[in-house]
């Protein structure tokens, strides 16, 4: 009976502790014009800090230089679940820091302009979108084990080429950290 209880106990503690960590999701869209923009949306729930921030790597796996991936990134705002904008401040230049005010869910979206087309940057154009996700998603810093969705507004009739595993749902593929995400590119086309 110890032994049950015991193990009970640590599992309410895990569930909670799962349950209070920030929850990550993803959405990155294109118009599938020649614009070579994405639209992402990060969606940040369970948020508990008064400031939280987001980065966007300075490093790419396999490459030993610093990198420049923020400077492709426009007009950046953050939401709460209300659709009304929070303040942030750019700290650095990879980093957005944004106020909570209370709120439970944020929502960053930004514009990230790929048009070079090559095997490390993200590219999009009418015919394809190329995603390496450490150039172009940003992420909690501390928060990098944390499993992440990524939902890919892609056009009809595309297919999705990834090494990550489908979240069950349509055009959602799911990573076990940003780590994993960091570390997988995705190819959508015809």
């Amino acid at each position: 009976m110890t032994q049950l209880k015991t193990t009970l106990i640590t599992l309410l503690l895990l569930t909670s502790l799962a349950l209070s960590e920030p929850q990550i999701h993803y959405k990155v869209s294109w118009d599938g014009g020649n614009r070579h923009t994405f639209t992402v949306e990060m969606t940040i729930t369970n948020v508990s800090a008064d400031l939280l921030d987001i980065r966007m790597p300075a490093w790419r796996p396999g490459r030993y230089t610093m990198q420049n991936f923020s400077g492709n990134v426009t007009e950046f705002l953050a939401k709460n679940s209300n659709e009304e904008e929070l303040e942030f401040e750019k700290t650095d230049k990879d980093t957005w820091q944004i106020q909570r005010n209370g709120a439970k869910k944020i929502v960053a979206i930004y514009n990230y302009y790929g048009a070079l087309k090559d095997a490390g940057n993200s590219f999009v154009d009418p015919s394809e979108a190329f995603l390496n996700p450490v150039t172009m998603l940003t992420y909690i810093p501390g928060e990098e084990m944390q499993p992440v969705t990524i939902e890919l507004d892609a056009p009809e009739g595309s297919k999705i080429a990834s090494a990550l595993e489908s979240a069950g749902q349509e055009n959602t593929l799911r990573a076990k950290s940003y780590h994993e995400l960091a570390d997988s590119p995705i190819l959508v086309s015809p």
